[in-house]
């Protein structure tokens, strides 16, 4: 392969990396414990299986979230106004 294919293949790389949406990314565990307030992962996967947080389990040790179907199911559980829930 030339130094100019190797140099083209890098930028079509690069081009198609700067294009994807963060929303399209699958998200480990650790990208959303916060959301969550949950520092321990053991914890937080048990709420994740016990709430039904959706997630993408690929086999028994590897499962992801989509960062759209989380803020989904939060939404869905959001309880009054913001504007209620700083008057509280």
């Amino acid at each position: 392969m030339t130094a100019y294919a190797v140099n083209w293949l890098c930028s079509l790389m690069s081009t198609t990396a700067k294009t994807t949406h963060t929303a399209d990314r699958l998200l480990k565990p650790e990208d959303v414990m916060g959301r969550f307030n949950y520092g321990d992962r053991k914890s937080f996967l048990d709420f994740v299986h016990a709430a039904g947080v959706p997630h993408i389990r690929f086999n028994s040790r590897v499962l992801r979230f989509e960062q759209p179907a989380v803020e989904s199911w939060l939404a869905r559980r959001r309880v009054g106004s913001i504007a209620t829930q700083h008057a509280a």
